[in-house]
């Protein structure tokens, strides 16, 4: 079977079983050592002291914090060691022996540790004191689990992490060769990593050979690293390279590596850091050339920058630990484990980059990690400047540099962070200007208009179009961030957003959130307009029904009144009523509870008036229960408007010489009849739906204070003689009239 042609399940479960296998020989390995139980430190004057004494040691618990000045094969005698010994310094402690500048002060780190070695590995050991005193012990066969440091963790991790990465890559683009030499970058790191994890946290020393094998496949796997890095780079979204130009530049790397280890090199600055570097510019020269070539394609674009933001950051970490400081001739402050911390951020951002998994979702998240990284920069570096520099003890130099980043750093970092990420606050102004546009524009076309305005201003697309059906629900990031579909709203079209900020960027899920969040907003404003409109024609409709209802008995009183007096004083009336009508302060609106009989006295004398000035009888008849009824002021107001309109309707159409008004009780609420011996309607005109104002309005106002409103033929329908109104209100206990 080809290897395209193996499933990606099947691939990723053979390689997670090679690397278990991997990490198991490794930690072995670390284990079948013999074991002191004992955590050696370097002191300030280049000597070595016990730093710390596992509860498992051999050694007794008061030797903490005693210098050793000397280690020796067998037991002692006399405070001498017996058997072969070896002086203790500081230089035994180098967790990487890269760190040291030239071949001689490596080839003799190594022979020390091949001395020691030897020493560790007799049946007894003895560490002689600096002051005087001879502690022999008899080291214990194997190490403990638990003994492995933090930092061997860290490395392990390193390589893991990259191995299954760059695994889960390949096994889904097993022909893309960005991601084969993400795999080779993924091995080498392994190999780095692990090499490095076995004899960084060595408890004193490796056997020579074995100590010089892991160190020349530690620098072939960080030369190596360097090469795949650059076949990544090279072939990763453009290809800058000839497919066959990438295998002759990894076999110099190998010789180079070989020189090296070798020591043909004039010393290990420039065989092997100064190859670190190099193979450093030229990566960031491939990176330069693909952000180039980018150019007009925004996912390219977004994928480039992403990588090599994360290329900085895990390599510009790892070689200013390890490779500068040798560079400089100065000694490396950091521990080596913190430079694979650094590797282990850097493949997960090249992986996330080459697999284009949520590329576009990764913009603020970038500016975060790079924010919190540079806190971390800053913090390590002002505690060895404190330290190194102005030679503070470790409790003041490490609270110099908590009170510096905490004040000085953090403030600067949120500034920056509110500069970059966060809209500034005049243009959450601007766009709520834009919202209140959109859902306030007087007419649909002028809506739609400031629909789209109000996007291009926003994201400042290349492109806008309307869309066609299907429109989506909830906006959507589409063309792998290269379009925001934005969902339509009411009479406002869907529109697809194409480019953002004129393809300079991607849209990303918090663009498709602020889209669902503004959508929102609109929709609170357009139902505010709504109500507002509501508002309007409510009131408008209430002062139509008000005049109708109560200015029309009062004009058509004064047009039958022949007494000028009288005439007038209804005119001023009718005035002073519609003034009160404009302003919306009616009487009636308090909720204040009276007597039924005092309204319908005011009625009956009101009324009366009028129909006799136009020749027409009033007949009406109130029982005593009707007239104790409570009212409340809004039924009172209300009886007043449908009693006006059925008398201005009798003396406007009906051409009647008599009218009845019966008031009685019914349910415990008021109920009136009006009936008038006028012309009445045709048949089957009663309930026609094109009937005038009047009387839907008195069915509206007896029906919002659950009342009842019936319009019927005096006598029968087939023998039409004038119209009778009934009008029920119910009882003020019942909450109707609420």
């Amino acid at each position: 079977m080809e290897y395209r042609d193996t499933p990606p399940i099947r691939f990723l479960g053979i390689g997670l079983v090679v690397l278990i296998l991997m990490v198991g020989l490794v930690t072995w390995i670390n284990l079948a050592r013999p074991w002191l139980g004992v955590r050696f430190e370097p002191t300030s004057a280049g000597a070595v002291e016990i730093a710390a004494i596992a509860r498992q040691s051999p050694l007794a618990r008061e030797a903490m914090g005693a210098t050793v000045v000397q280690i020796a094969a067998g037991g002692a005698t006399g405070g001498a060691a017996d058997g072969a010994s070896v002086p203790l310094i500081a230089t035994d402690l180098t967790d990487e022996p890269d760190k040291l500048i030239t071949y001689e002060a490596y080839n003799d780190f190594l022979a020390r540790q091949g001395r020691l070695a030897g020493v560790l590995a007799a049946p007894e050991v003895t560490l002689v004191l600096a002051d005087g005193r001879a502690l022999t012990v008899q080291p214990l066969p194997k190490r403990p689990l638990a003994d492995l440091p933090l930092g061997y963790w860290i490395q392990i991790g390193a390589g893991t992490i990259g191995i299954l990465v760059a695994g889960w890559v390949l096994a889904l683009r097993p022909n893309d060769l960005a991601a084969r030499y993400l795999m080779l970058t993924a091995v080498a790191l392994a190999l780095a990593a692990f090499t490095a994890a076995t004899y960084s946290s060595r408890e004193l020393a490796w056997p020579a050979a074995a100590f010089y094998r892991l160190s020349s496949l530690n620098s072939l796997g960080t030369l190596s690293f360097g090469g795949g890095m650059i076949g990544v780079f090279s072939y990763y979204r453009s290809a800058l390279l000839p497919h066959w130009v990438m295998p002759p530049i990894l076999l110099v790397i190998c010789l180079l590596t070989l020189a090296h280890v070798t020591q043909v090199m004039p010393n290990i600055s420039i065989g092997l850091h100064a190859m670190i570097v190099g193979l450093l510019v030229a990566i960031l020269v491939a990176i330069g050339e693909q952000y180039r070539r980018s150019r007009g394609d925004p996912v390219a674009r977004a994928g480039v920058r992403w990588i090599g933001q994360s290329f900085l950051i895990g390599v510009g970490g790892c070689v200013a630990i390890i490779s500068t400081p040798p560079l400089l001739g100065v000694e490396s402050i950091f521990d080596q484990s913190l430079a694979f911390g650094f590797l282990i951020v850097l493949f997960v951002g090249i992986a996330i980059g080459v697999a284009r998994h949520r590329l576009f979702d990764l913009e603020g998240w970038s500016f975060s990690l790079l924010f919190y990284l540079s806190a971390a920069f800053v913090f390590l570096g002002l505690d060895a400047l404190f330290l190194y520099v102005l030679t503070l003890d470790r409790v003041p130099a490490l609270a110099l540099a908590l009170f510096a980043v905490a004040f000085l750093y953090l403030p600067v970092r949120d500034w920056l962070w509110r500069r970059l990420m966060t809209p500034a606050e005049t243009e959450n102004d601007a766009l709520m200007f834009r919202l209140a546009a959109v859902a306030f524009a007087t007419g649909p076309k002028e809506r739609q208009s400031e629909w789209g305005t109000l996007w291009r201003d926003w994201f400042q697309p290349m492109r806008v179009e309307v869309l066609e059906a299907p429109i989506p629900v909830t906006p959507k990031v589409a063309a792998g961030g290269g379009e925001l579909l934005v969902p339509g709203l009411g009479d406002l079209p869907g529109l697809r957003l194409i480019w953002k900020r004129k393809g300079r960027r991607l849209f990303s899920p918090r663009d498709a959130e602020t889209v669902e969040r503004l959508i929102r907003l609109l929709t609170g404003l357009s139902e505010t307009r709504d109500s507002y409109q509501r508002g309007v024609l409510e009131e408008r409709s209430r002062i139509s029904r008000d005049m109708h209802d109560n200015i029309g008995i009062q004009l058509l009183g004064a047009l039958h009144s022949g007494e000028p007096a009288r005439k007038d004083g209804m005119i001023r009336e009718a005035l002073a009523e519609l003034r009160v009508i404009v302003s919306g302060d009616l009487p009636g609106q308090t909720g204040e509870m009276g007597q039924a009989g005092d309204v319908l006295g005011e009625l009956r004398h009101e009324l009366g008036e009028v129909l006799a000035a136009a020749g027409v009888v009033l007949d009406w008849r109130s029982t005593p229960e009707a007239d104790r009824c409570s009212l409340p002021s809004a039924q009172a107001l209300a009886l007043r408007a449908v009693m006006r309109e059925a008398v201005s309707n009798v003396l406007a159409h009906a051409g009647a010489t008599r009218v009845d008004v019966r008031t009685t009780t019914r349910d415990g609420g008021i109920h009136l009849s009006f009936e008038d011996d006028g012309k009445g309607p045709a048949i089957g005109a009663v309930a026609a739906p094109n009937r005038g104002n009047g009387l839907k309005n008195m069915r509206s106002r007896m029906e919002s204070l659950g009342g009842k409103f019936l319009e019927s033929h005096r006598e029968s329908p087939q023998s039409p003689a004038g119209m009778r109104l009934e009008f029920s209100l119910p009882s003020a206990a019942s909450g109707g009239a609420a």
